[in-house]
């Protein structure tokens, strides 16, 4: 290099390790010192010392992030934030699906819709000696199911089965099926599903299918109505019979 890189690089040219004064020719090294720093390793650190200044000037303290935002940092970096969409409407810190209140509307169903909707689901599976459907949050997962997940057909035959129970409310009870009392409730919806099985009405069988897969995938149907061990422990081949509930998939 025939001409200094103090223009570039500033004045980074070789000095005595220990004075740091820059010698004027090979044997000027009067501080008794003969180690001198290389041009080019004095331009590595003049390099690093500027770029940490720059950071340093630059940096901004960050909030601790928690499983939710790296869930969603790792997304992105796979190119994948069109997904985080059903990431928006999970409820509580773990992304569980919370009942809503009686009157309030869903994400996808209006809340007149959520109401009949939450009426059906809880005559269905109502709560016994365990938490019913209400209690594991099936009408939210349902209402979820059909903003995320259900096509344009699939939304239309679900709607189609709540206007055929309440149809059939109206009917015998003379009011709509959210606005009967329990035990007629539960008989509209006896004679609807009768019928149903003898008709084989598809739409029906799907609404139920929704149902019972939103229930026993929940974390109340899988611990609570049914028996759940996350680690198995060892074969048994004959053990006293117990506990004759069915084991959760």
């Amino acid at each position: 290099m025939s001409k200094p890189v103090t223009h570039l690089y500033g004045d980074v040219r070789a000095r005595c390790a220990s004075c740091r004064r820059i010698p004027q020719g090979r044997d000027d090294l009067e501080c008794g010192y003969s180690t001198i720093i290389s041009v080019r390793t004095a331009i590595v650190l003049e390099s690093r010392r500027r770029l940490a200044m720059k950071r340093a000037e630059n940096k901004s303290p960050e909030a601790p992030i928690d499983r939710r935002e790296l869930m969603r940092r790792a997304v992105y970096m796979v190119g994948g934030a069109a997904a985080l969409a059903g990431l928006e409407g999970c409820s509580g810190a773990e992304g569980n699906v919370q009942p809503q209140t009686r009157g309030s509307a869903g994400r996808y169903f209006s809340a007149i819709r959520m109401d009949q909707l939450r009426a059906v689901i809880d005559v269905m599976i109502p709560a016994t000696d365990t938490p019913g459907a209400i209690a594991a949050g099936v009408p939210e997962f349902m209402d979820d199911m059909m903003r995320d997940w259900a096509s344009a057909e699939t939304r239309s035959q679900m709607k189609a089965v709540l206007d055929q129970i309440d149809e059939r409310a109206i009917r015998v009870g003379g009011r709509s099926f959210r606005r009967l009392a329990p035990e007629h409730q539960l008989a509209v919806l006896e004679g609807y599903d009768a019928h149903s099985f003898e008709v084989w009405n598809a739409d029906y069988q799907r609404f139920k299918d929704l149902v019972l897969l939103g229930y026993y995938h929940s974390e109340i149907g899988a611990t609570q109505e049914l028996r759940f061990e996350l680690i198995p422990g060892r074969w048994d081949a004959c053990v006293p019979l117990g506990d004759m509930r069915t084991w959760a998939d």
